[in-house]
């Protein structure tokens, strides 16, 4: 399962499952007028630290082994 909170962004792909061993790859842009602050992904109870690519602004988790949440706050 993929879940989201999206302030003020979009994701390129509305993924809302991953299968076990899979890879999740998406891309996230903000919508006019705003800017991406922070991007969180945890997966399960732990945070991905390295998911996130601020400068081309995918979203990438290899090897997915729990539900994936994606937080992304803007300014």
């Amino acid at each position: 399962m993929v879940t989201t909170e999206l302030s003020n962004a979009k994701l390129s792909a509305d993924v809302k499952a991953v299968l076990p061993g899979q890879s999740y790859v998406n891309t996230v842009t903000a919508i006019p007028g705003y800017a991406i602050s922070k991007v969180t992904v945890t997966m399960g109870s732990t945070e991905v630290t390295d998911a996130y690519d601020a400068e081309t602004g995918e979203i990438r988790v290899v090897n997915v082994t729990a539900s994936l949440h994606i937080q992304v706050e803007t300014v």
